[in-house]
Parts: C-alpha cells; structure tokens; sequence
C-alpha cells in the first residue's frame, strides 16, 4: 500500500473501533485514495488496484470541489481520467506546490469547499508548476552539457554523477530520473549550497542504490531512501571520491545485460487487427500502472507515411502503414531518431494503444516504445 492507503486503513480501523459506519468514508475519501496510490507509482495489483478503480471513478463525478478545479486548469475535465492523466497531469501539479512554494496549498485546495477558493488555489499551483518545468527544463539541458563533456565513452560507463551550485533542491529528483531515462544508468545530481552538495539519485531495474550508498556512507553526512531512488547530502570536498569509489561499486555489481532499458513485448499484433472493440477489451484490464502495465504489442514492416516530426519537449510524431491500415504514433522523449526516419521506409515498432481525445475527436493512438530499423 501507499502511505495514503495505510492512513485510509487507520481511519477505517478507528471508525470500527468505535462501532461507526465505515462505507460513508468510501464515498468521502477514496478519490484522494486513488490519487494518492496512483501518483505514489505503488504495484496497481490488490488493495492498490481496487482503490484505484474505485477512486478514479469517483474522480469523474466531480464531487471533490478543489480536485476538480485542479482537473480543469490541467485540461483535462473533457476526458474519462485514467492513471496516466494523474502520473502526468495531475501529481506534478500537486507536487509542484510542495517543490516550489509550500505544500499547504495543495492541502487547503483538497479540503476546499469554496469554488472561487479552489479556482485561485489551482491558479496558484498551475504557475508555480509552469516555473517548475522551466527550472525542470533547464536544470536537465545543463546536467546533460555536464555529461557530455564529462564522460566521453559512455559505453563503458555504468554511473552518471553531476554536481553544481546552486541548483534547486526542489528538482534535482525529477532531473535524475529524466537522466536514468535518457541514459539508463543509475544517476545522481548533487547541488552545491555554502560548501554543503544536497544530492538526489535514481537507479535503473535491478541495482539496488540503497546499498550502493551503504558501501560509501563513510564519505557522506547523511543518505536515505530506497532501492530505486535515494537522497544524499556531502560536504563538497568529498564528491570525486564519492565518485570514485561508487563507480567502482557499481560496476562490480552491474551487467552490461542490466544497463539494457528491458522492453515486455505481450505479443505480435497486425494494424488490421486494430480497431475500437480491441481498445475497450484492454482497457477492461485497466487502471494501468506498475504490476499491471499497459500491454506492448509489436509489427514488423510497416512503413513511413509523408514526413515524420518532432513536438513539445522532443517528442516524435509519424504515421505507419501496413497492409491499407495506418496507425498515428507519438514517441515520448524519443525525437532524436527523427533524422534517421524517411518517409517510405520500412520499420518494425514496438507500442502500446490507447484512444486519444484531441478537440473533441477521439482516436486510437499508439505510444511508440522503440523502433527497429529493417533496412
């Protein structure tokens, strides 16, 4: 379970403790629930699961006054919500107030029973999110210029260390897991502040970061968290050997297997057989989310349709065809294979489906994980 999970659990064990009607707390709570458990990225099976179905239906009626404010500002009150409009939509919203103001404000605005109230609030926390995106932005272009003058083979590189002054403690976590994204090596940014680093790091499946910084912690002045993500501070005159000494540790404890981004293909699906009543049987199996990730399917030698381009933040947009059905694609983050596509090639893809709504106009889309290039 989530944190919010467990306090929702306590809530129900007090009320029984004290002979009180538990299912009004369904009705009152467990759209927070679901949010909570689907941002907390937790394994979507079990209690985590019924949660989340029962939460995100409970989301579309709209009762929670400051929920639903953040819900419209975001853009998204003309959809049926799903996990990942709250992965991407909604939790960095919320987080944004704690990162870059105070996370107060995200209380007061799930508390509110005041409409004018909630619209300022979510007001608020949408600018305080746009400046987390630029600093985001930015923060990332600069780590990434480290990196490349830094590490000039990264073939045989197993770990990303970067440090600065005066980055903002309030991002280097997302950066760091941007980088694992990117590189798919175990990460960590430390950012400078009156000869003290304050550091946030992001592993890849596999590698425990946890321990990694256990075998070190002799060279740090405090570190904690988990497998998979974990937060440091160093006094600055420690950092190379910090380096040095876990990039030693890492590769003695990784594969060369481990630093390979891992891709779960369900199984080979012709465009043909792609249609609405497909699209409504998968999501039977929704909300989607780790332990129950939306299904990767593949075709092999589809081809380009006229001219494929990037939007956003590097994101790749083209269209396929195989056998007289097309299928639209959007590759998040994966605009750097634009130069290698030509209209009329022949590629294989790997992708996920959902439908789309744009403008009113629903469609299937698929989400390209990765392309393999046949010629």
């Amino acid at each position: 379970l989530a944190g919010v999970g467990v306090a929702y659990k306590l809530l129900v064990a007090v009320y029984t403790s004290m002979d009180m009607d538990t299912t009004s707390l369904i009705d009152k709570y467990v759209d927070l629930v679901a949010l909570g458990t689907i941002a907390d990225i937790v394994p979507l099976v079990g209690e985590n699961r019924i949660f989340a179905s029962i939460g995100l239906e409970r989301l579309i009626m709209k009762q929670n006054i400051g929920l639903n404010a953040l819900i419209n500002i975001a853009g998204l009150s003309h959809k049926e919500l799903n996990s990942g409009d709250i992965v991407f939509g909604i939790a960095p919203r919320i987080n944004a107030a704690g990162r870059m103001g105070s996370a107060l404000r995200a209380v007061e605005l799930m508390i509110s029973e005041d409409e004018e109230q909630s619209v300022e609030l979510a007001q608020i926390i949408e600018r305080e999110n746009s400046i987390r995106q630029q600093i985001d932005q930015r923060t990332f272009q600069e780590a990434c210029d480290i990196i490349e003058k830094k590490y000039k083979n990264m073939d045989d590189t197993s770990l990303i260390v970067v440090s600065s002054d005066g980055w903002h403690p309030g991002v280097i976590g997302i950066v760091a897991s941007k980088l694992v994204e990117k590189f798919y090596k175990p990460s960590i940014m430390i950012s400078f502040k009156d000869g003290v680093g304050s550091g946030s790091g992001r592993s890849i499946a596999g590698f425990d970061l946890f321990e990694a910084l256990q075998s070190v912690e002799g060279y740090l002045e405090t570190f904690g968290g988990h497998k998979y993500a974990a937060g440091l501070s160093i006094l600055v005159e420690y950092v190379d050997l910090l380096e040095n000494r876990l990039a030693k540790y890492v590769k003695e404890h990784i594969t060369q297997e481990q630093l390979i981004p891992p891709l779960k293909i369900e199984t080979k699906l012709e465009l043909y057989e792609i249609n609405e009543n497909l699209l409504e049987w998968l999501n039977k199996f929704a909300p989607f989310g780790p332990g129950n990730m939306r299904p990767t399917f593949y075709t092999e030698q589809v081809m380009i349709v006229g001219f494929p381009y990037n939007v956003g933040k590097n994101h790749l947009k083209l269209k396929v065809m195989k056998d007289g059905c097309d299928l639209d694609l959007i590759g998040f983050n994966l605009g750097d294979l634009l130069p290698f596509l030509k209209k009329g090639s022949l590629i294989d893809i790997a992708y996920s489906l959902e439908f789309n709504t744009w403008q009113g106009r629903t469609s299937i889309q698929g989400k390209l994980k990765d392309i393999k290039f046949t010629n």
